[in-house]
């Protein structure tokens, strides 16, 4: 199963780079690294940017390409989605390929911002990413998906954050609500279904 397949390569990819990095911490960043996440442009940083431009772009794909089409076919229905022509594994693998993208684009805004890196980098960030897609509007059990709702989610999820830090709550305060979140959010998904 895809989301099974998913996680096992995810906890491989980062055993391998705990194991490679170890403890270490690189602190030497090439100066276009740094810019990706220091850097502003017109007033609002390069990062913004980027993330309004790749949004824009799967907002396109999603909304206005027969490929989005297709992906939410898939989503829905991947037999029913086969049946009519659809060639499913070669949209879904690409799907993976165009995700395993962005996630390399988005580590390197990640370490611009922090101008270093290490095999703990993003901990913790894929709970963040499955609140955002959800309380976006995105459903898990495909069929429906929202590139509009997911960056709402996003500042949704960021406000919050920073809400919690402002009145002092602490990081396991930020993961049980963030938790409960998740869960309401997919119990609304389920009801609606």
């Amino acid at each position: 199963p895809p989301l099974l397949a998913t996680l096992g390569t995810f906890v491989a990819y980062r055993g391998f780079a705990q194991h490679y990095m170890g403890a270490n911490m690189v602190s030497t960043m090439p100066e276009l690294i740094v810019d990706l996440g220091r850097a502003f442009f017109l007033g609002l940083p390069v990062a913004v940017w980027i993330a309004l431009v790749v949004a824009a772009m799967g907002w396109f794909l999603l909304a206005k390409t027969t490929y989005g089409r297709w992906l939410t076919a898939i989503g829905s229905n991947p037999r029913a989605a086969e049946a009519t022509r659809i060639n499913v594994k070669m949209v879904t693998a690409s799907t993976y390929v165009i995700q395993g993208a962005l996630a390399g684009l988005a580590a390197l805004v990640l370490m611009g911002r922090l101008a270093s890196a290490s095999s703990a980098m993003g901990d913790g960030l894929e709970l963040h990413i499955i609140a955002a897609v959800v309380l976006g509007g995105t459903f898990l059990f495909g069929g429906r998906s929202t590139m509009v709702g997911t960056v709402l989610g996003v500042y949704l999820i960021g406000m919050l954050e920073n809400g919690l830090i402002q009145t002092g709550a602490g990081f396991f305060v930020q993961r049980i609500i963030l938790g409960l979140l998740i869960i309401a959010a997919v119990a609304l998904q389920l009801r609606r279904r």
